[in-house]
């Protein structure tokens, strides 16, 4: 453990966590010369700052375990970082930094904090099933994962763009692809894989008395009578007024 200070490096060493080992920095900058190997089978990096904000170093090749502890404190990526096994945010916000992304191979588990996902892309892309736990705003997701994910906590929200290229994703209903005024999620293309259980998709509709006209479906082949069970409508067969005038 690293405790008010950080570890350092010539620019060409490289630090090697060893298997199974648990390696703990509370350090704003764990990492400013040389660079850190924690691919290693079974071992953990905790990135623990406290209220301190703290930067979240590129190893040279990936992380195993990743967990990011803290209360108010902000833990920015340096750049785009691999995964292996798990990652758990548990009181800090983690911010994406623009557009750097991150490849991971197992669980997301938000336990407390935030996930500033700015423009950057999150990919699952483990060989067995991957969960996403917490309240998690992503901006850009990419599921290739031949084990499949699962929304199994709480609930997932896209503002970007949803990919799916490889296995199954089981939304448990949880998922959710936002409207605002700055604009709109979308599902990309499906290349692979399937999709199991309910999405909601949002449309943001600005004040106007036409404004209604904005609506549109997400989805080809709807019918308007496939949304009468979700709102009031009126001015066509099938409407729940059929004889009052359509504004």
């Amino acid at each position: 453990m690293v405790s008010g200070g950080s570890f350092t490096g010539n620019g060409s060493g490289t630090l090697l966590q060893g298997t199974g080992s648990t390696l703990t920095s509370d350090a704003v900058s764990p990492i400013p010369g040389g660079s850190l190997d924690a691919s290693t089978n079974n071992n953990l990096l905790v990135l623990n700052a406290g209220t301190s904000n703290q930067l979240v170093p590129v190893p040279s090749t990936s992380y195993y375990n990743l967990t990011l502890n803290g209360t108010t404190s902000i833990k920015s990526l340096e750049g785009r970082i691999k995964i292996d096994h798990d990652l758990k945010v548990d009181g800090p916000t983690l911010s994406a930094v623009d557009t750097f992304s991150m490849v991971l191979g197992r669980d997301f588990d938000l336990v407390d904090g935030i996930f500033d996902a700015q423009d950057g892309k999150v990919e699952f892309n483990g060989s067995v099933t991957q969960s996403i736990k917490g309240f998690i705003t992503f901006h850009d997701v990419r599921l290739n994962s031949a084990g499949g994910v699962a929304i199994t906590q709480d609930s997932m929200q896209v503002m970007g763009s949803l990919w799916l290229d490889a296995g199954s994703f089981n939304t448990n209903d949880r998922l959710t692809i936002l409207s605002n005024a700055g604009g709109d999620g979308s599902i990309g293309p499906v290349t692979g894989g399937s999709i199991s259980g309910d999405v909601t998709m949002q449309r943001y509709i600005d004040q106007g008395a036409t404004n209604w006209r904005f609506l549109g479906s997400p989805t080809t082949n709807a019918q308007i009578s496939d949304w009468i069970d979700d709102f009031i409508s009126s001015g066509f067969p099938g409407s729940q007024f059929p004889s009052y005038y359509f504004e």
